[in-house]
């Protein structure tokens, strides 16, 4: 039986906005400490995992992770022609926590800080000196910007759709380079999480810009127990033009995952790429098979009633497939010979008219259980080779050997027979 989940309340919100300060060392804007107190008011729980495949249990999810990357703005005139270029290097980490429950509703709150550094090479006119100079000087302007997304989304079988609530202590920079204000954020997924599945998303990237972009639209694939990767095409800001998506997360531990995600693109002869590694932990450990597929009872179980179920019967194991007898002449290389263990002794026939001393040689194929399966006259002696042969198939043999196995082989057998007295 699955215990039921553990609720601890989340920490007051004013130590949410002593976490959340801007770099000026005062608090967050009007509207992020409204975020921020929603934040602080929602409620975190841990679920103490049931059976390791039940499918009936949440799953709570705590999420570290850091990245850098560069892009530029390009200055565009009206044929599309470059005309500047401003290159941004930045880091930015973010964190994310959420529980889904069994019925699928899932909270959570994703959150995180960018550093911006926006380096220009300028010419400036020093007119303290006569006469005036021009010197290229080095211009570098630091922005940082801390926001939180509370959320919330319904994550079910074969849907999942979410809408978040962003709060930032600055604008942030779309791909023309304009400083907008961005509220909603939302996610939309369609095919089972547990195979493969197309997702549209909007301001949930994790960080918000190495891990992405603002705006992306791919697939993801979820090939065995242990591992997840997603793909696909992301824009929008605040890098120019479209960039390719690639990440994975796979389970190292019960309960814990590491991630990469990463963004590659380029524009106007620009680099604008940008790469993330972090840190997961899940309170459910990795299932064997999908948490929405679960068998649904029948009619008569479902009346308390016992279900019949079709039995197969056992398949017997099919003998191992024995390797083709060598043909009569090939090759063959072994470690030993066939040798003999019970042998008779050659009957010469009344009806042989020589009654001297002579040899019959034979080839014999015994095969790996130690049986003559074939016997060929080498050299002949007319009268005696049926008399030699009818011999040779009462013999027993130890088979030949190869690599500690028993193998088929052609030996050649000398059958003698005596003069007749």
């Amino acid at each position: 039986m699955a215990r039921k989940a553990r609720w601890f309340p989340a920490a007051s919100s004013h130590i949410v906005f002593g976490l959340l300060r801007d770099v000026e060392g005062g608090f967050l804007n009007a509207r992020l400490r409204c975020v921020g107190f929603i934040v602080a008011l929602l409620p975190l729980a841990i679920e103490v995992p049931a059976r390791r495949d039940s499918g009936a249990v949440g799953e709570t999810r705590i999420t570290l992770i850091g990245g850098v990357g560069r892009y530029a703005i390009i200055d565009r005139g009206c044929e599309g022609n470059v005309i500047a270029k401003h290159p941004h290097e930045f880091e930015d980490v973010g964190g994310e926590i959420e529980h889904r429950f069994p019925n699928g509703l899932t909270l959570g709150a994703r959150g995180g800080t960018v550093r911006d550094v926006n380096t220009e090479h300028v010419r400036a006119t020093d007119y303290t000196v006569y006469p005036a100079r021009e010197s290229l000087v080095t211009v570098k302007t630091v922005r940082r910007n801390t926001y939180v997304i509370p959320s919330l989304a319904y994550e079910g079988m074969n849907l999942g759709l979410g809408i978040g609530l962003v709060g930032a202590t600055e604008r942030f920079t779309v791909e023309s380079g304009e400083q907008v204000r961005i509220d909603p954020s939302f996610h939309f997924r369609a095919g089972p999480r547990d195979l493969v599945y197309f997702e549209i998303s909007y301001m949930e990237a994790l960080p918000l810009y190495s891990g992405g972009g603002l705006a992306s639209i791919g697939f993801g694939v979820h090939p065995n127990r242990l591992w997840d990767v997603h793909g696909g095409f992301v824009g929008g800001g605040p890098y120019d033009g479209f960039g390719l998506a690639l990440g994975f997360e796979r389970r190292i531990r019960e309960h814990y995952a590491v991630s990469l995600r990463s963004r590659l693109g380029e524009s106007a002869g620009t680099t604008q790429s940008g790469m993330a590694l972090g840190v997961s932990y899940v309170s459910r450990p990795p299932l064997p098979r999908s948490p929405f597929r679960q068998r649904t009872p029948s009619m008569g179980s479902a009346w308390g009633l016992a279900a019949r179920r079709e039995t197969k019967p056992a398949s017997t194991p099919r003998p191992p497939r024995e390797p083709p007898l060598p043909r009569f002449g090939e090759y063959q290389s072994v470690d030993s010979l066939p040798r003999v263990l019970t042998r008779a002794a050659p009957v010469r026939p009344d009806t042989a008219s020589d009654s001297a001393a002579a040899v019959v040689t034979l080839a014999a194929l015994v095969d790996a259980q130690g049986r003559i399966q074939d016997i060929r006259v080498i050299r002949s002696v007319p009268s005696l080779d049926e008399a030699a042969v009818a011999c040779v198939r009462q013999w027993g043999f130890r088979p030949a050997q190869r690599a500690g196995r028993p193998v088929a082989y052609w030996l050649m057998i000398p059958v003698e027979f005596p003069p007749r007295p």
